[in-house]
Order: structure tokens, then C-alpha cells, then sequence
């Protein structure tokens, strides 16, 4: 992608997903500053067509060790850790 508004919009939408906190700080640098680190930036899209997964949450893992790893996702700031401890513990319940 070329067009330096296509990577604004990327970089952007990508920081309200993966990096809230980070997207704050960036409203904040000028934009002189962001231009220079959009124009190191090469974006490009990737089209998927086929998606494979192996599903692996600390099955290997002692009880004792599944607990503290669910205990320390549980009171994440990351909501995507806090869902999986809930899937984690869901899972455990079904075991």
C-alpha cells in the first residue's frame, strides 16, 4: 500500500485493536513525527485463504501452574487475556 492515507488508517485501526494504550501517546506526537515513522512503515495486506490453528493453553502444564497462569490473566488490563482465562477455565470445567 502506497497512499500515505491507506497507512494512517491502517497503523490507526490497528492501534485501537492491539495497542489502546499506545494509541493515546500517539495522538499526542506531532505530526511531523508520526510522518516519519509512517514513511519507514511498508504496508502491504495479506489475503487469507485457508486458516489453520492448533489449539495449546498450557495443557502440558501442572495444575498448580494452569491456575497461576489463569489467576494472572484474570486481572489483566488486556481483554484479550482476560478471555482466555475464561476459556481456559471453561475448558477445565469440561475436562
Amino acid at each position: 500500500m502506497e497512499e500515505l492515507s491507506e497507512k494512517i488508517e491502517i497503523l490507526e485501526r490497528m492501534m485501537d485493536d492491539l495497542e489502546p494504550n499506545y494509541k493515546a501517546q500517539w495522538e499526542e506526537l506531532s505530526d511531523d513525527y508520526k510522518l516519519g515513522m509512517i514513511n519507514g512503515i511498508i504496508a502491504f495486506e495479506v489475503k487469507v485463504h485457508e486458516l489453520q490453528f492448533q489449539e495449546k493453553l498450557s495443557q502440558n502444564k501442572k495444575e498448580n501452574e494452569r491456575q497461576n497462569i489463569i489467576e494472572s490473566f484474570s486481572v489483566s488490563d488486556q481483554d484479550n487475556e482476560k478471555l482466555i482465562a475464561e476459556y481456559m477455565l471453561k475448558n477445565e470445567s469440561n475436562d
